[in-house]
């Protein structure tokens, strides 16, 4: 999804990924250059909205990034890559916490949620949120 949006039917079609098909990796993958993030800045920003349902983009990436953007004033000294880092914690912590079906599994050792991000001009991935057992020491 743009800007890795999460809504009921996206939560709906990973807990299907879980429970039936057992998959045992979420992975919330965020990149550089993200147009939804850099869309969410600029309405914390300047108050406007994007057209159309462009705006339901950005209503749900803002909640990630508000935080950090007490001021408008604020984004002008922000970076947009961690706004972006922000996000991609975020919305892996909101999938661990929105359903109690992947809570579960996490809980149980059965799936696991990453957050990676993912650098498009030499086309490395680099891991900064985990929740759960991935095996990692």
């Amino acid at each position: 999804t743009a800007g890795h949006t999460v809504d009921t039917t996206v939560v709906g079609s990973i807990e299907y990924a879980v429970e039936v098909l057992h998959t045992p990796l979420i992975v919330v993958l965020g990149h550089d250059k993200c147009g939804a993030v850099h869309a969410a800045a600029q309405t914390l920003a300047t108050g406007e909205q994007p057209p159309g349902f462009i705006r339901a983009v950005t209503d749900r990436v803002i909640p990630s990034i508000v935080a950090m953007t007490a001021t408008p004033e604020a984004l002008d000294e922000i970076d947009e890559a961690l706004l972006r880092t922000e996000h991609v914690k975020h919305t892996a912590e909101m999938l661990h916490g929105y359903s109690a079906a992947i809570a579960a599994a996490v809980a149980e050792g059965r799936c696991a949620i990453i957050g990676l991000e993912y650098d498009l001009e030499d086309g490395a991935a680099h891991l900064i949120k985990v929740i759960g057992d991935i095996g990692e020491e």
